[in-house]
């Protein structure tokens, strides 16, 4: 990966959990990444220690398939303050969001959550000020 340092856009989708990919060790994702797309993908790296914090290009981020990682997301500062657009997509087990993780985020303007059929509860202190956008989608009860 750290090769590819001119990519931009990396999307990784529906990959057998049987392969855990080892990405996010240290800084080896290209720094010129603008937006990641990842859902449904077992990576055996903990997140904590993926260093998406440092990432200064990245505007766009998708995640979602493991509750796991998306709750350390959304309950740790992991995220870099450059996100414009935030998707939590494919939970099965989110029922509330309740963390810190996204207040920090001062550029956040657009922030989806989709196919989390279990949400119920979602607190306006935990978003940031600067969301325009908030969309909850195929919400499934």
């Amino acid at each position: 990966m750290d090769t590819l340092i001119a990519l931009e856009h990396l999307s990784l989708y529906d990959l057998s959990e049987e392969h855990k990919l080892p990405f996010f060790e240290g800084a080896c994702l290209p720094p010129k990444l603008r937006s990641i797309y990842i859902v449904s993908v077992g990576i055996s790296t903990p997140v904590t220690e993926w260093v998406l914090q440092h990432m200064n290009s990245l505007s766009k981020l998708s995640i979602g398939g493991y509750d796991d990682i998306v709750n350390t997301l959304l309950n740790e500062r992991l995220l870099p303050i450059s996100i414009v657009s935030l998707t939590i997509t494919h939970l099965s087990k989110m029922k509330s969001f309740e963390g810190i993780g996204l207040q920090h985020l001062s550029s956040l303007e657009k922030l989806r959550f989709r196919c989390i059929s279990r949400l119920e509860y979602l607190t306006e202190a935990t978003l940031p000020s600067a969301l325009k956008s908030l969309k909850i989608e195929n919400y499934e009860r």
